[in-house]
């Protein structure tokens, strides 16, 4: 394409472009205004007919900073819908941007194509579809699905999404509440949401879902607030029953412990002299190991679930939850004590016993912080 040279003063930013792409600042602005002041403008400006630049932008602002007169550039003759695609296609081949950055400019191509939801949506006047925005944007049709649901996030969470403080698949789940919900949960959790786990963050949609009237639009803004502390409240209580089955669990593994020191001790006094019986109790080890670990992960798993609902409680909860923290610590430990005690002459044994109590004292370190 012909490139020419125009004054800068004859060219003028794109309206959109401010909206959807940040203004390179702080020492990226100042190592490329070294780079232009260099080698000069190297890629020349995409403009329309008018002077408005749907690429290059930046390039515009740096040459008036260094008071350059002109520069060179190349004329597109579209219209005012593709010269928005232009404009978004040339900086989403420049720019790293984040997921919220890209579900607003999918959002744009979707209002300017008028894009319908659903089976419909190639049943509109440009007969584009979410393929087509696909395409511009570089992602695959799933993707941009996913990006375009990121806009019915409310702005809080739509900033911790582009901070990187909430994961987007986590935020997707929360797309799915209405604003008065989000808008209820950002003012009970606050950016600690972001500290949720992908399948924490989908049990406290579910659990806001579930507590929704039959008719919610008669819903108060306070209405709605109660609600979903209600549904924070009753997932606390869900993981508390979580974590008490798996004390139960922790429990019943101790009792195994128990019968497994008798079995040993007749091992190691030469009673147990046949081969299969001797494999079957080192079979029964390292399951009962597996059963401990993962009794153990499942129960941290649950208190620190449980813990993150209390944070902001009275302090009766944050004794209660030490109580537990507490008992749990002591069971523990009780169970390192047995296993510590059993004697055996067989290295295979001990190595297993020191195995499984070597797990147990870093877990009780862990309950211990």
């Amino acid at each position: 394409m012909e490139v020419n040279y125009v004054k800068i003063d004859k060219l003028k930013p794109h309206p959109k472009n401010i909206e959807f792409f940040k203004q390179m600042d702080g020492e990226d602005w100042d190592r490329f205004l070294k780079d232009i002041k260099i080698n000069g403008i190297r890629d020349p400006l995409k403009i329309t007919k008018d002077g408005t630049i749907i690429g290059g932008e930046q390039r515009w602002r740096a040459s008036n900073e260094l008071g350059l007169d002109e520069v060179p550039v190349v004329y597109h003759d579209v219209n005012e819908d593709d010269a928005l695609t232009l404009l978004l296609m040339d900086n989403l081949n420049r720019r790293h941007l984040s997921s919220i950055e890209k579900a607003k400019i999918a959002q744009a191509l979707k209002d300017q194509w008028e894009i319908k939801n659903g089976n419909n949506e190639h049943n509109n006047k440009s007969g584009k579809s979410v393929d087509d925005i696909a395409e511009v944007i570089g992602e695959s049709k799933r993707t941009t699905q996913r990006l375009l649901k990121l806009n019915e996030l409310i702005p809080q969470f739509q900033e911790l999404v582009a901070s990187g403080k909430l994961k987007q698949t986590s935020a997707e789940a929360l797309a799915h509440l209405s604003k008065d919900e989000q808008e209820a949960l950002y003012s009970s959790l606050g950016e600690s949401i972001g500290q949720k786990t992908v399948q924490e963050t989908k049990d406290l949609r579910k659990a806001v879902e579930q507590q929704r009237p039959i008719e919610p639009d008669s819903e108060e803004p306070e209405d709605i607030k109660n609600r979903v502390n209600l549904a924070i409240e009753e997932l606390k209580k869900e993981y508390e029953k979580k974590l008490e089955e798996e004390k139960v669990k922790t429990e019943s593994a101790m009792t195994m412990v128990s019968r497994l020191e008798a079995e040993l001790e007749a091992k190691s006094s030469g009673n147990i002299d046949n081969d299969e019986e001797i494999e079957q109790l080192n079979n029964e080890i390292g399951h009962l190991r597996r059963q401990l670990n993962e009794s153990q992960e499942k129960a941290w798993l649950a208190e620190i679930q449980k813990e993150e609902l209390i944070k902001n409680e009275s302090k009766k909860d944050d004794k209660e939850n030490d109580r537990l923290r507490l008992s749990m610590w002591k069971q523990v430990n009780k169970l390192v004590e047995d296993l510590t005690s059993i004697s055996s002459e067989s290295p295979e044994i001990r190595a297993e016993i020191n195995l499984i109590s070597k797990r147990l004292s870093q877990y009780l370190e862990e309950i211990g912080k």
